[in-house]
């Protein structure tokens, strides 16, 4: 599993992310967006080697995290402020990434880090992309993730 503290900072990211959007969940977008700033992240000497694996992964996807980042927003957009109390919770498609991030892991027989979690969500996104293009074949794959443009 992911480093406690590096776990509890992407998703607090993420929730940011989220919140000032004015979502009432974090979308796989919004993760994306805090796997991205976490990439651009100073490092310290407990975290520098899960930073530049993060790191590795936008570039082997051949994705500028800050660009990525800031397109992203863009599409997002704003939906105004998010009056809904208490703390905000993963979406469904959100643990579907989780859940894919634990497949990989399991099939390179680690632990799951936050790289799986970049990894994830680029191949979770295509399968989704695939299975909708394929039209219903009766199979449950994974759903569309209308949060995140396939043009990105």
């Amino acid at each position: 599993m992911i480093e406690v503290g590096v776990f509890e900072s992407i998703m607090q990211s993420a929730g940011q992310e989220a919140l000032v959007a004015g979502y009432a969940e974090i979308t796989p977008a919004h993760l994306a967006i805090a796997l991205s700033r976490f990439s651009e992240r100073e490092s310290s000497h407990s975290t520098v080697s899960v930073i530049a694996a993060v790191r590795r992964e936008f570039e082997d996807f051949g994705i500028d995290p800050r660009t990525f980042r800031r397109r992203l927003r863009g599409v997002l957009g704003n939906k105004g402020a998010y009056a809904g109390g208490g703390a905000i919770q993963a979406s469904s498609a959100c643990k579907a990434v989780f859940a894919s991030a634990e497949r990989i892991a399991a099939q390179e027989q680690v632990p799951m880090q936050a790289r799986h979690l970049v990894r994830a969500l680029f191949v979770f996104s295509a399968e989704a992309a695939e299975s909708a293009t394929a039209g219903p074949s009766g199979r449950g794959g994974p759903q569309p993730l209308e949060d995140i443009p396939s043009e990105l």
